[in-house]
């Protein structure tokens, strides 16, 4: 094997390790443990859902299996089937 080939062969391994090492470290990364844990509950147990962004409130009010929305206290729809 030449000097050049040595050095290409290295510099794959160096490579491929690198690779490997980053999808290990990326698999037990805090933040992808926490994503899969952030929205844990029960869809049963939802009656309300509150947006609120640009100092305007949103919300989804579950009433008799139908969501009603209401924005800026007011009711903007009847009913939204499920």
């Amino acid at each position: 094997m030449t000097k050049r080939n040595k050095l290409m062969v290295l510099i794959l391994v160096a490579l491929v390790t690198i690779y490997f090492t980053n999808n290990y470290f990326e698999k037990y990364n805090s933040k992808s443990i926490l994503k899969s844990q952030v929205l844990n509950f029960d869809p049963d147990n939802l009656y309300k859902i509150i947006i609120n962004s640009d100092n305007q409130i949103d919300t989804l009010i579950k009433a008799n299996d139908n969501w009603l929305i209401v924005k800026d206290r007011k009711k903007l729809v009847q009913e939204l089937p499920i």
